[in-house]
């Protein structure tokens, strides 16, 4: 059957439990989930509350986390009654979900986020410059990485001093030194495209880009 849409049900601020039965009537099989694309943190403990509920009712089943684009994206499956031959599946209660199902829900609802500060957007810097930002999560930052032009991550220096983040985010872990420094490499001139990808200790990743020249 065609995609469907589930967007309006979503955007409301609290989701009702009769969206599962809705999906369920339309015979869904799949759900795919992209939390970089949900930037109102309000919004996010929403979904996180929906999601979980589907999943301790057994209306859901996580199949998987895959790295997409600007970040993560959660697959989940609708579980079916029958089996492929039609045969119905046995009765009995859903079964519970597994303490990974549940961190892997939390953790990509609740992402790393940070900024890059240099180089700003479409900045001409020079060969050889260097870069910084912060980067923080609530788990605590494991690792900075940094890539140009969709080449190999390198790790940047973490857990450098960054009076930003400990004045707006006292309460997240490491939040006095934030901050992180990488070097541009000696890159031919013209456009190219800086990714700073923030690993979280909980697994959680996000991904800044940043479009910048060099002469």
């Amino acid at each position: 059957m065609p995609p469907v849409s589930m967007m309006g049900c979503w955007e409301k601020k609290a989701i009702s439990p009769e969206i599962w039965p809705a999906m369920e009537k339309r015979e869904c099989r799949f759900l795919a989930l992209h939390p970089h694309m949900i930037e109102d943190e309000p919004i996010r403990h929403v979904y996180l509350a929906a999601l979980r509920e589907g999943i301790e009712q057994g209306r859901l089943r996580p199949v998987g986390r895959f790295v997409h684009g600007l970040g993560d994206d959660l697959v989940f499956e609708f579980p079916r009654s029958e089996n492929a031959a039609g045969a119905t599946a046995p009765p009995g209660s859903p079964p519970s979900p597994t303490k990974e199902d549940l961190e892997i829900l939390t953790e990509a609802l609740n992402p790393p986020f940070g900024y890059i500060d240099s180089p700003i957007e479409e900045e001409v810097v020079l060969p050889g410059a260097g870069g910084y930002g912060w980067a923080l999560d609530d788990s605590g930052v494991g690792s900075v990485l940094v890539s140009f032009d969709e080449g190999p991550d390198v790790p940047a220096r973490y857990g450098q001093p960054h009076p930003g983040p400990a004045r707006v985010y006292p309460g997240y872990p490491d939040s006095g030194k934030a901050g992180f420094q990488f070097a541009i490499p000696r890159l031919s001139p013209g456009w190219h495209v800086l990714a700073v990808t923030i690993v979280a200790k909980d697994r959680g990743r996000e991904r800044l880009l940043r479009r910048f020249q060099t002469r």
